[in-house]
């Protein structure tokens, strides 16, 4: 018997906006939901204590109320652990006087367990190593939320109360949750082509994204680096620094970083396919991109690239130093090679070779971004 409980607020809005408080058990293999009763507005739920916060008028007459459920609950497992004895579903029936149907027995499988298996096969096999990662990171966030997870169970409300979780809970972005849900459709699509389920769960939900502009250095924020780079007797900082101004004058990504080998270079030019959409691109080593590059080697890594969140933190600790205003991460490298680039007046198709774009259109985000610079600069004439 494994039971676990927590309370969320209710998806759907109430017309005053208010929304239900639920409490939701988890019992074994079903999820269930009871309603409290209490309606609250999102600005008075604490989603970290999960009660109603103090400012609200009728705050602790509710949370008490609220307490009742895991109380009524916990009393009802120790009662039967002192007795030797499990819980049952009719159990919680009776205890909070609801109607609940009793487990049907499943044709498919169980949707935790099928991710897990593929991800141990035919993901170690197929996915790259950032990527496997990513995907174990996110099947593990999903246990976390629901350690047994049914295929019938995934429906619109369970996608639109994950969602909600991510949001208030966890505190993600948009587009981290656009992500994490997207994970999820991608295997309900593999265990439709598998013939496990024949359902497409993602009919009655839609996916939500925000379209957000590419962060860059400005040039004058690149050459507060290099000028760090030059002086700095931080060694662990050159390190660092060494690979992100690479990234910075070459335009590869952090996942190339990560895989450049001294094999990869020959007659002063880069020869590499790229990790994420395995297109190949050649680059010149100009003279400011050589100022980057360790010692030669006959062959090998170039590059001790460390994990992403390392980099990043050595990174956050460079700009302060660097006196760089801007929160730089390994990905900013690459579109502030793109804006450089541009603002240089390098033309757009060769820009978009450099950065292995297979569309120019997704090259044109750059110039997009440049416009409004120009836009905003030119504005100062109208300030008095």
């Amino acid at each position: 018997m494994k039971i676990t409980y927590t309370f969320v607020l209710k998806n759907q809005i109430n017309k005053d906006g208010s929304q239900s408080i639920l409490f939701r058990i988890i019992f074994n293999r079903e999820i269930i939901y009871i309603n409290t009763g209490i309606r609250t507005f999102k600005k008075y739920w604490d989603t970290k204590n999960l009660e109603i916060k103090d400012v609200h008028p009728f705050a602790n007459d509710q949370n008490i109320q609220l307490q009742s459920y895991p109380a009524k609950l916990n009393r009802l497992i120790s009662l039967r652990t002192v007795n030797d004895d499990t819980v049952k579903i009719e159990d919680l029936k009776n205890l909070y006087h609801i109607k609940i149907a009793l487990p049907k027995t499943r044709k498919t499988n169980n949707f935790i367990e099928y991710v897990e298996k593929n991800i141990e096969t035919e993901g170690k096999q197929r996915l790259r190593p950032e990527s496997l990662r990513l995907h174990k990171c996110r099947i593990k966030l999903l246990k976390e939320y629901c350690p047994v997870l049914y295929f019938d169970q995934i429906n619109r409300e369970f996608l639109l109360n994950y969602e909600d979780h991510l949001r208030n809970v966890l505190k993600n972005h948009p587009n981290t949750i656009h992500g994490k849900l997207k994970f999820i459709r991608t295997y309900i699509n593999k265990a439709i082509r598998d013939g496990i389920i024949d359902k497409y769960i993602f009919k009655s939900y839609k996916l939500k994204q925000v379209r957000t502009k590419p962060k860059y250095l400005s040039y004058d924020d690149f050459l507060k680096l290099e000028k760090y780079y030059a002086e700095t007797q931080v060694s662990l900082h050159k390190k660092h620094l060494q690979y992100f101004l690479f990234s910075c004058t070459t335009g590869l990504r952090y996942s190339d970083l990560k895989c450049i080998k001294w094999e990869d270079i020959k007659d002063n030019w880069i020869y590499i396919k790229m990790q994420k959409t395995c297109e190949p691109v050649c680059i010149p080593i100009t003279k400011t991109v050589e100022k980057y590059l360790p010692e030669p080697k006959e062959s090998g890594i170039i590059f001790n690239v460390p994990e992403n969140q390392v980099a990043n933190r050595f990174l956050k600790e460079i700009a302060a130093k660097a006196e760089v205003d801007q929160n730089i991460s390994t990905h900013v490298a690459r579109h502030t090679f793109a804006t450089i680039c541009l603002n240089k007046d390098i033309s757009l198709p060769v820009v978009q070779r450099l950065l292995g774009h297979s569309s120019i259109r997704t090259t044109e985000i750059y110039a997009k971004i440049i416009d409004s610079k120009l836009k905003e600069e030119m504005s100062k004439w109208d300030n008095n």
